[in-house]
């Protein structure tokens, strides 16, 4: 991983009991599983966190769970099942009841899972504007004319107060310089 805000499916991820592990590979995994099984009451497991003892039937081995292909066809059928079937044809909550069945934990999980589809989205499909992309990276390089330009640390600028500036007041202040951009900010 990245970093600790970098979402990404590994397919040697176990989750025993609330613990995530992040395994180098899939004969690690597996042996780990094979160990631990007898500790551990909830253990899910692969890309998509199949939880092995509730599907014990899902998969012809442990090792076939560990399979991302086979872990990923898995989990969109029991999605589906869950969409056609208790969730009523209703997304929201097929998420989660992929999750649990426990209204509380199933309401839980489909939020967080919103909210890193929100994330993506915003990343993937809209452009990052750049005064946001200055605050994540630290800088800014500001025209100077004659096809020049100037860097500009946003963490070291002198500040009445040493709070780090919100996307917001940065565009506030260097909001000519952001290709016109006026955002939503007021």
């Amino acid at each position: 991983m990245a970093a600790l805000n970098d979402v990404r499916a590994w397919p040697w991820t176990i989750n025993a009991d609330g613990q995530g592990l992040y395994l180098e590979s899939k004969a690690a995994a597996v042996a780990w599983v094979n160990m631990q099984r007898p500790r551990h009451r909830y253990i899910d497991v692969g890309c998509t966190q199949v939880d092995v003892p509730l599907h014990s039937e899902a998969f012809t081995s442990l090792e076939d769970a560990f399979d991302p292909i086979l872990n990923a066809d898995f989990a969109a059928r029991y999605l589906m099942n869950l969409y056609n079937g208790p969730a009523k044809r209703n997304w929201n909550l097929a998420v989660g009841l992929y999750h649990s069945h426990t209204p509380m934990l199933a309401a839980e999980y489909r939020d967080r899972v919103a909210q890193i589809g929100a994330r993506v989205l915003r990343g993937v499909l809209d452009p990052v504007p750049l005064y946001v992309l200055a605050i994540r990276q630290g800088t800014l390089r500001v025209p100077v004319g004659a096809g020049r330009s100037t860097p500009i640390n946003v963490e070291r600028q002198p500040a009445l107060h040493r709070r780090r500036p919100t996307a917001c007041q940065v565009q506030r202040i260097l909001g000519w310089y952001l290709n016109g951009h006026s955002g939503a900010c007021k």
